[in-house]
């Protein structure tokens, strides 16, 4: 018998809100989502996961993948993603690759509005269109995380949960989720390169700060290392007055098989 564990949010706003940072956003396509909620939420404990199986609508690099979530407890260990292989709708094998979100980045509490989380894969897989994939989460310790469920109808998919007695199909549910795909052509040709920019924090420094010791780590996706930055202009920076942006450009690799910082 399915073991329904969705619990009625009744305090908490269903809209979700995404997390505003001075950076620019990890690259990629949207492919894949769920974005209207339906209200409950599956609480992620030790013993206790939940994820969402979906068909990838896009051959290429899956970038990163945003879930909705809220933290009603106090969570002293990170968030983790993992994507896995489906077999049946549920994984299989070894992870393909995961990420962790640590736990101090997530500044949202009991019954404040759920906030899209972004989860950036550093060293991503290739993910084919038409093939089946399952993301899955843990995490260690106490405190808890919630993670949203959104409007069923999904059809690349579902909801899938493990009470501690091994995975299984959440039947007609889906998580909220979104995925992003760094596409690689049809004839198997190196994907274009990806443009980085970032307005530095400090209005009052942008003309001399340090672009390498000021990028976010969330920047460094697909393989690529740190640094290789430049101090530029650009229109949208300053409110929309202009100003200094530190820029550089990521390239993939054909005979390294990852992105690099040119």
């Amino acid at each position: 018998m399915r073991i329904s564990r969705v619990v009625a949010a009744t305090s908490i706003a269903l809209a979700g809100a995404v997390i505003v940072c001075p950076i620019a956003s990890a690259a990629g396509t949207l492919d894949q989502s769920v974005e209207t909620s339906s209200g409950g939420y599956g609480p992620t404990i030790v013993g206790q996961v939940v994820g969402q199986s979906f068909t990838a609508g896009i051959t290429g690099q899956l970038s990163h993948v945003e879930l909705s979530v809220t933290v009603p407890g106090t969570p002293a260990n990170p968030f983790t993603l993992y994507l896995y292989q489906a077999s049946g709708g549920l994984p299989t094998g070894a992870p393909l690759a995961s990420t962790s979100v640590p736990a101090g980045d997530f500044a949202i509490t009991v019954n404040i509005t759920p906030t899209w989380v972004d989860f950036v894969f550093t060293n991503p897989t290739t993910v084919t269109a038409g093939t089946e994939y399952v993301l899955t989460e843990s995490m260690v310790g106490g405190g808890q995380y919630s993670v949203y469920y959104g409007v069923a109808g999904y059809s690349g998919g579902s909801a899938v949960y493990d009470n501690g007695g091994g995975w299984a199909v959440n039947v007609g549910l889906d998580l909220m989720f979104r995925t992003y795909v760094v596409p690689t052509s049809a004839n198997g040709a190196t994907p274009p390169p990806v443009l980085q920019q970032f307005e530095p924090v400090n209005s009052a420094s942008r003309a001399s700060a340090s672009c390498d010791s000021s990028a976010a780590s969330s920047l460094n996706w697909g393989g690529s290392s740190s640094g290789g930055w430049g101090d530029s202009w650009a229109q949208w920076a300053n409110g929309g007055k202009g100003g200094s942006v530190c820029t550089r450009t990521l390239t993939y690799s054909n005979a390294l098989g990852h992105w690099i910082a040119s």
